[in-house]
Formats: C-alpha cells, structure tokens, sequence
C-alpha cells in the first residue's frame, strides 16, 4: 500500500513575516489628554454664556471666528509635539510626518485666519490672548521631556487652555475688564486642582485614607485654600456670592476617595469622572456669574 497524499506547507517567505503597521493618521492628530478637550471648550463656553449677558454688535460672528481659531490652534499642538519628539504619540513612517506636517500647517493657517478675521472685527486685544497662550506652550516645548517637569507643563498649558474663558468674554462683550480675568483665574486654579487630584490618584493606587493623606497633604492643602480664597474674594466684593459654591463638588470628590478602600485606577472611569467634575464646575461658575446681574 502506497502511503497517504501529505500536502507541503509552503515555506515561509520575508514578505509572509514581517508585518509593516499601517499609518495611523487619527493617532497624531487628535489629542490624546482627554481632559484637555474639556480644559479649553468648557472655559471657553463659559466665557462665551457670561460675555453675553453684556453682548454688542457683532457677537455671534466674534464667537464663531473665535471658536475656528482656537479649536484649529488646539488640534495643531499634537502633531507638533509629535513631530519634535516631545509626546508619547510618534510620527514613525515618512508618510506620517508628512501627514502630521501638512495637518498642523493647516491648523495654524485655519487659526490665523480665524484671529485676523477678529482683529478686523475690532477685537483686536484677542492678540493678548494668542501671545499669552503661544509663550505658554512655547515653554512647554523648552522644557522638553523632563519628567520633573511634567506636571509644570501641564499647569502652564492649562493656563493657556483655560484663556479661551477670558477670550469668548472679550470678543462677545467686547470688553476687557476684572471679570475677563477673574473668569480665567477662576477656570485656571480649577484645572491646577484637578491635574493635582489626577497626579495624587496616580501617586497613591494601593494607599489607604491615612496614606493618602500623608502623601498628598500638599494636595488637601491646596483644595482648602482655594474654597478660602474664593470666600475672600467673596467679602472684598471682587467675585460673585455664589462662586465659592463651584469648588465644593471638588471638595467633595477628594473626601470620597479619601474614604474609599485601596483599588486599582480604572483610568477610563477616572477620565469620564473628570469630565462631569468640569462640566458641573463650568455650570455653576456660569450660575455664580450670571446670578450677579
């Protein structure tokens, strides 16, 4: 008996083995801090709802050139950083530079073009507010990848997120004045809070309420000090009564932690917990202000 027809399994060649990654173009564009989608469009908002309480001629097509101008600057940074090596998220191929290239070209150009379309408008101060949020981000890039200095490139590039607050003010009050800067002040030390809670989460995943405490005393301290702040303010007569009441649900989110039993860090939950922490500071920062009038 003949033995049994067995089939040759074919030689592996180079082209069968290697497996080339495809060009992940929304991986470089589309910033990947979810929190700073709401850092910037949150204040911005904000601004926006409390400038019109005050609004003149021309509002609507202010914000709207608005809006293009800083959602274009905002989309453009990642591919920058991407491009000088400064993020996580890496252009690899020559067609992915040259895509991460042509993308933040264009969303600068879209950004100028939006800022210029303002200062023919008249809203020429927003130039202000393009300087200060450059020279913030340009820092950014000085500092390079120094882990020490993570988390003071993120209060800076906070600090030049949370100008969208005063610049919606501006452009749809047409006025530059305390309440421009109190609002960017007060949208500001909001996110300082929040990025310090976010680190002390990701310093502290296996420590008990005691440790927790130990650890990130520097972090309760500052909590307490800005409700302090806001209630002085409150009793000079430079902010809002009900202003001091935005920071409460901040308070509160740090002593349930507190007393919550050591767990792991569901990250994805952290970032959708942040999220309703901002939308509902924004709510009641827009309350505290509109209340005034």
């Amino acid at each position: 008996m003949s033995a049994p027809f067995r089939t040759v399994p074919p030689r592996r060649t180079t082209t069968t083995v290697l497996q080339f990654p495809e060009p992940q173009f929304k991986r470089i564009v589309v910033p990947r801090e979810h929190g700073s989608w709401g850092m910037w469009s949150l204040p911005l908002i904000s601004g926006a709802i409390i400038g019109a309480t005050a609004a003149n001629a021309g509002a609507v097509e202010a914000a709207v050139w608005l809006i293009v101008a800083a959602a274009a600057a905002f989309m453009a940074y990642q591919p920058i950083e991407a491009l000088l090596g400064m993020s996580p998220v890496k252009a690899r191929t020559d067609e992915e530079k040259q895509f991460a290239i042509a993308w933040a070209l264009l969303m600068v150009m879209i950004s100028l073009f939006g800022t210029s379309m303002l200062v023919m408008m008249g809203r020429t101060k927003i130039l202000g507010f393009a300087l200060v949020a450059s020279l913030c981000f340009g820092i950014r890039f000085l500092f390079g990848n120094s882990r020490r200095l993570r988390v003071t490139k993120q209060l800076l590039g906070a600090l030049g997120l949370t100008s969208t607050s005063a610049a919606a003010y501006y452009v749809i009050s047409g006025r530059i004045n305390a309440m421009a800067f109190l609002l960017w002040a007060t949208t500001w030390i909001f996110a300082v809070a929040q990025i310090e809670y976010v680190q002390l989460r990701m310093r502290t995943p296996n420590a008990t309420s005691v440790d927790k405490v130990a650890i990130g005393w520097k972090v309760y301290a500052l909590h307490g000090l800005i409700m302090l702040g806001a209630v002085a303010t409150v009793i000079v007569g430079k902010a809002p009564a009900l202003l001091p009441i935005a920071f409460i649900p901040g308070l509160v989110r740090l002593g349930v932690w507190t007393a919550q039993k050591p767990a792991r860090i569901d990250f994805r939950a952290l970032g959708f917990a942040e999220l309703f922490q901002s939308t509902l500071f924004t709510a009641l920062v827009v309350l505290a202000f509109v209340a005034r009038f």
